[in-house]
């Protein structure tokens, strides 16, 4: 009745794996593909399974065997509580003989969180650290290699357990430097690195300004010692192992802090920091230590908390003051960027630069406002941008520094919501209108005269990266750059650049137009047909040849952009001017579809004048046109010859003494009543056959009369009365009077109206004045 767990190679039935399943064992489910079981407090064993199914088989049949339910499992070692975990591993004697078999117990633990949290509970159970440091020290006494270089294992594997309470105690002063000394002791060096020697007697710590806490100072030596231990010491972590130190990365952290808000409590030692940093007396060392304190400082603030009393937000609220008028406030960090940034110290410039740098990601509008406060009453020389950008413009290796980056997050317009449109206007004014000779200053100096006088690796990098910065501009300052660009023909200079050896730059030049059509700008494209801007690509791609690259590639990838976005003025300019170059290409379709493109917009251009020509009048129609305008201008004369009469018949009426009044349409409307006048007129001559009568003699009034009444159907309402109350009285003799007109009035030089004006009449005849 004993069973068996074999394991065996198909091909020539060898057993690789034999083990005997008893009730006793403890067998373990562990997760969906793994079996573990231990068969002693020092053994562990596991099966792993490809598929799902096969492990439930097995630990079917494993269960069947042991009389257990397999939906019963334990489901690991992660379900165990800390007292049957501490009570399950008996650690081998620690002796120099069996390091090994102490190593390898440590090391088959590592697997799981659970048997991580069981091996640190032994250890700590069983007091083995003072052991470790005193078998450490008698193998360095005999030179013991061997025990030397597995005491460096289990030293790794004991900081890889991740475990808080393990890892104070090998980071406390008591075995803090025992441990960096079995990690001296690495297999893959022939001989020991001498870390202690680096720690304990060659580094110095070196106070820069007066600490009086001794726990300050104390916190301080173990934060660097254990940074030390964890970048150097330690091995870097594999991919399986990156969470292995997650433990030390905190204690790290959490030290940090504790010294951030240790200083913050020194008033005294802020204060003399601060005073020293802005007083112009104090030395290049002095500043150089002082800035590389502050740097450090405001590192270790990086890892404050989001929220809370000691929170990042409120460090920064702290000290980031900026100074009201002339009285510096006394934690003005900004204050202390001018003094350290004017250094003739390289390294004092390149920690001022790289402290900025965490400045401008906390807060960009802070800076940007000092900024414009600083430049106020400064010079171009010493306005601090122009200092940030003279710093690029001399580093050494500009990518490793902060400060190509501290300028694209200041000028970049996402960073500018929060910014009234006066302020933001204003920061860029100063950018363009006093600093950005500065930064394009040495490259232009640089290819004056459509030539390179520097062309080395150094001076080619710094180029490369103000031509990414212009790019950058281009983008996201549309007016401003292209104002600056087509005013000092900034193009042609850059493309310049293209005769340089390092593809790099050339290539940084090509994208800087390539960027500059992106923009779909008309403005841009009628400035690279004046100033000929492509002639230079073309010069470049014939220099190149026949050689398929990087830069070939991205030319011809730039003619292509010009083809498919059909822009027009720049089709047109390349088929004109340079189509005979790029007839020799026939490597690829793209200048022959961009000349087919070019005659399709000739065609087009033809077909439109056709339209135009077509819409435009014969002369024949102008003449026809003129001779209406003559005509008008005619009746013009016309009416006021008419008018003048009119005028000089009117005064007559006037003189007339049965008129006492004049008529409310008079009144109301002057112009209508000539108009009346005339139809009346008109009407004369039509129906009675009668000449017409001058109007001279409107004076005799006959007996037989036409009263006139209006119906008001005009626009405006007769200040008389409604339509309906007027027309239904009758006029009385005066108001007769004043309306009617003689039959025998004359038709002589009446007005030809331009406009008619329509009007309701009701016509009435009376045999005499007096009949109603």
């Amino acid at each position: 009745n004993l069973w068996f767990c074999s394991i065996s190679k198909v091909v020539i039935w060898e057993n690789v794996f034999l083990r005997r399943i008893c009730p006793p064992t403890s067998v373990f489910f562990f997760k969906e593909t793994l079996i573990v079981w231990s068969e002693s407090d020092t053994c562990d064993l596991a099966l792993s399974f490809q598929e799902k199914s096969g492990c439930e088989e097995i630990w079917a049949k494993i269960c069947e065997v042991q009389g257990r339910d397999p939906g019963d499992a334990d489901g690991g070692y992660d379900e165990m509580d800390d007292g049957e975990l501490s009570g399950r591993v008996v650690l081998p004697p620690i002796e120099i003989g069996r390091l090994a078999e102490v190593d390898t117990v440590i090391q088959n633990h590592l697997s799981s969180q659970a048997l991580r949290e069981k091996m640190a509970s032994a250890i700590e159970a069983e007091s083995v650290l003072p052991k470790l440091a005193d078998i450490f020290h008698m193998c360095e006494d005999i030179e013991h290699s061997d025990g030397l270089r597995t005491l460096y294992s289990i030293a790794k594997n004991l900081f890889m357990l991740n475990r808080n309470n393990l890892n104070e105690l090998l980071v406390s002063d008591k075995y803090l430097k025992d441990m960096i000394g079995m990690l001296e002791y690495d297999p893959a060096h022939e001989s020991p690195r001498k870390h202690r020697e680096f720690l304990y007697e060659k580094a110095k710590f070196r106070e820069v300004l007066p600490i009086a806490n001794d726990e300050l100072k104390d916190k301080i030596h173990q934060t660097y010692r254990v940074q030390y231990l964890q970048d150097v010491c330690l091995p870097a972590p594999s991919l399986f192992e990156e969470n292995l130190l997650s433990v030390l990365n905190s204690h790290l952290f959490f030290n940090r802090i504790d010294i951030v808000n240790m200083l913050q409590k020194d008033k005294r030692l802020m204060k003399e920091l601060f005073d020293q940093l802005r007083d112009p007396q104090t030395t290049v060392s002095r500043r150089r230590d002082l800035a590389l304190f502050l740097k450090e400082f405001i590192t270790f603030s990086q890892g404050l908390p989001p929220n809370g009393v000691q929170s990042k937000d409120n460090f920064f609220k702290l000290y980031l003051k900026l100074p009201l008028c002339q009285n510096l406030q006394a934690n003005d960090v900004l204050g202390t960027i001018e003094p350290c940034i004017k250094s003739p110290d390289y390294e004092t410039r390149v920690t001022i630069v790289d402290m900025l740098a965490l400045l401008v990601d906390h807060s960009p509008q802070l800076v940007r406002d000092y900024l414009l406060r600083q430049a106020k009453d400064k010079s171009d020389e010493d306005v601090l941008l122009n200092r940030l950008l003279i710093h690029m413009q001399t580093d050494r290796d500009p990518e490793l520094t902060s400060g190509s980056q501290v300028l694209r997050t200041l000028l970049d317009p996402d960073n500018m919501v929060s910014m009234q449109k006066s302020d933001r206007s204003e920061f860029l004014s100063l950018f363009y209108q006093r600093s950005i000779f500065t930064l394009v200053g040495p490259m232009v100096e640089n290819v004056k005269g459509g030539t390179i006088k520097r062309d080395d690796y150094c001076t080619a990098n710094r180029q490369s990266l103000i031509v990414r910065l212009l790019c950058f501009c281009i983008e996201h300052h549309s007016f401003s750059m292209r104002q600056h660009c087509i005013s000092n023909d900034l193009l042609n200079k850059v493309l310049v650049l293209l005769q340089s050896d390092h593809h790099f730059l050339a290539l940084g030049a090509l994208k800087m137009l390539r960027t500059v059509l992106a923009v779909k700008d008309d403005f841009y494209n009628r400035y690279i047909v004046r100033e000929k801007v492509l002639d230079r690509v073309v010069e470049c791609f014939v220099r190149n040849g026949a050689r398929y690259n990087l830069l070939n590639s991205a030319m011809l990838e730039l003619f292509d952009y010009i083809r498919s976005e059909d822009i027009k003025l720049l089709v047109k300019y390349t088929v004109e001017n340079h189509m005979a170059v790029f007839e020799e290409v026939t490597y690829v379709k793209l200048f022959s579809e961009l000349k087919i493109r070019y005659e399709q917009q000739r065609d087009r251009e033809n077909n439109s004048k056709i339209t135009v020509e077509q819409r435009v009048p014969s002369p024949a129609a102008f003449m026809k046109e003129r001779q209406e305008e003559q005509w008008f201008d005619g009746d013009d004369e016309d009416t006021t010859e008419s008018r003048k009469e009119i005028v000089e018949a009117k005064k007559e009426v006037k003189k007339d003494p049965d008129c006492h009044r004049k008529a409310a349409v008079e009144l109301m409307f002057p112009s209508v009543l000539k108009r009346k006048n005339a139809f009346d007129e008109d009407d004369g001559a039509v129906f009675s056959g009668q000449p017409a009568t001058p109007l001279a003699a409107v004076n005799v009034v006959a007996e037989k009369k036409i009263v006139i009444k209006m119906n008001d159907r005009s626009r405006t309402p007769s200040p008389l009365g409604s339509p309906s109350s007027s027309g239904s009285q009758l006029p009385s003799q005066a108001r007769e009077d004043e309306v009617s007109s003689s039959q025998n009035n004359s038709k002589e030089n009446s007005p030809s109206l331009g406009v008619k004006v329509f009007l309701m009449f009701q016509v009435q005849f009376h045999p005499s004045s007096e009949r109603k």
